[in-house]
């Protein structure tokens, strides 16, 4: 509408709203929705804020903690006249209704609440190593590297798919038309799902396909996210301006970024890279998953000790360093977890623990 990330819907005729006067500033300072009225005749308001109590640890930025919310219902209704209004808080609904897929999720990853506890993917683990997941943003498609024997030979790519967010994921299948008896590791899965960036153990490649339902062929190469060292597991942010892949070998590993003004085909107009310095550490920074705008970046680390943790860091924009790293807490746990990947809403991750996949839900 107007750019406010908070509306909220006025009564027909615009009366009994409450207008804190400019020198309030109290109000002005304090947590507050704002809101964006548009009334009948065309006139609008983009003066009217309704102070809010303080986000409490824990408060998923909606109405699920009625203790602390039904004051600020009862100022609503009392003003609008009406119970048919929508408040948005931060941006995202207070009815729960899922976080735009297109927005920064810098500020989302806070605002969606802790992460339940990780369940184990039983139906696409074996007994050897799975790990390095990708899930498509819609979440109902997830590749993943695994040196389980029915390959072609060393590390192949997998692939399993379900039918809705409720269901379990299907049996995976080797990708037979990428697989060779080289490794292919660590996938990334464009936003729309048809081009899949992957390493071939010293370089980055791709291979594309023309809808969600065919099977990708070819493995060309992409010089312009490789180097003459070991690059694996590439990353795109959704808008696929921002790129970063891991650099280096075991036990030094860096993350390196990329950045390009528009969005083309996968080998042109990217910048130069750039070790992201801000994240790294005397140990393994590694495996990067990116947000829409590249904005919020999940990775993992062992900087904390002998074990690998998954670790969240954000910034305001895409030409801005990130901020200081943080765990992500109930993901990570004394055993090893890496290779996170999330849905295009940051509401579902899957990652691994022990090089099982795991997932977890928001």
């Amino acid at each position: 509408m107007d750019g406010h990330p908070d509306e909220v819907t006025p009564p027909a005729d615009g009366a009994g709203a409450h207008r804190p006067s400019a020198d309030d500033a109290a109000v002005r300072s304090s947590p507050a929705l704002r809101t964006h009225w548009i009334f009948p005749d065309g006139r609008n308001d983009d003066d009217v804020i309704v102070a809010l109590p303080t986000r409490q640890p824990g408060d998923r930025g909606r109405m699920n903690h009625m203790d602390r919310w039904s004051p600020l219902l009862g100022v609503l209704v009392a003003a609008c006249g009406r119970l048919g209004f929508e408040a948005r808080v931060d941006g995202i609904p207070v009815d729960g209704t899922p976080v735009d897929a297109t927005r920064d999720t810098a500020g989302d990853a806070v605002l969606l609440g802790p992460w339940g506890a990780p369940q184990p993917l039983t139906a696409l683990n074996s007994v050897n190593d799975d790990s390095d997941p990708e899930l498509r943003g819609d979440g109902l498609e997830l590749v993943f590297h695994s040196s389980r024997p029915g390959g072609a030979g060393g590390y192949d790519l997998y692939r399993s798919v379900r039918a809705s967010l409720a269901d379990a994921f299907s049996t995976p299948v080797p990708m037979t038309t990428v697989n060779t008896t080289a490794d292919e590791l660590g996938p990334s899965l464009s936003a729309d799902g048809l081009i899949m960036y992957f390493s071939n153990g010293q370089d980055i490649v791709f291979a594309t396909r023309t809808s969600l339902t065919a099977s990708f062929t070819g493995a060309s190469p992409l010089p312009a996210l490789s180097s003459a060292d070991v690059d694996t597991t590439p990353e795109l942010s959704r808008d696929g301006l921002v790129a970063m892949v891991t650099r280096g070998t075991v036990g030094t590993r860096d993350m390196w970024i990329y950045q390009r003004a528009v969005e083309g085909p996968p080998n042109t107009g990217w910048s130069t890279a750039t070790r992201v310095a801000e994240l790294a550490s005397a140990v393994t920074d590694c495996s990067p998953d990116l947000d829409q705008h590249g904005l919020t970046v999940y990775f993992h680390s062992d900087r904390m000790g002998t074990t690998d943790d998954i670790f969240i860091a954000t910034r305001a924009a895409a030409s801005d360093p990130f901020g200081p790293p943080t765990v992500v807490d109930v993901v990570s746990s004394s055993m090893d977890e890496g290779d996170p990947t999330l849905t295009a809403d940051q509401r579902t991750i899957v990652f691994h623990r022990q090089l099982d996949l795991y997932m977890a839900i928001r």
